[in-house]
């Protein structure tokens, strides 16, 4: 019987568990979306933020630790999205809390 992780591993819509931004989990949607080959590729990054506008980090920091403190969803939100091979994106994104094979907290991140 597949748990959560083999639906994530197969689910169209990008989607990336990091800790304080740092990749811990990601599917192959979010690894195409972001201008690689392979989730194994996301989890090389020493952070996910390097795909997003450096503006916009402050923005993702409070967003994360108000999914983190308060452990409710953020609300959808467009941002600008870099991929690794430069080519600019427009991504609506949602975080929430998650308990992530025994590591808490995680940030789910899904793109649309």
């Amino acid at each position: 019987m597949p748990n959560f992780k083999d639906i994530l591993d197969v689910h169209p819509n990008p989607c990336v568990i990091h800790i304080n931004f740092v990749p811990k989990y990601a599917n192959n949607a979010f690894a195409r979306f972001s201008g690689m080959n392979s989730a194994e590729e996301v989890l090389s990054l020493e952070t996910i933020k390097v795909l997003f506008e450096e503006d916009h980090w402050p923005e993702a920091q409070r967003r994360y630790d108000y999914a983190i403190q308060t452990d409710l969803p953020t609300p959808p939100q467009v941002i600008n999205h870099m991929d690794l091979k430069g080519n600019p994106m427009i991504a609506e994104i949602t975080d929430r809390v998650i308990d992530w094979e025994a590591r808490k907290p995680c940030a789910l991140s899904s793109v649309w």
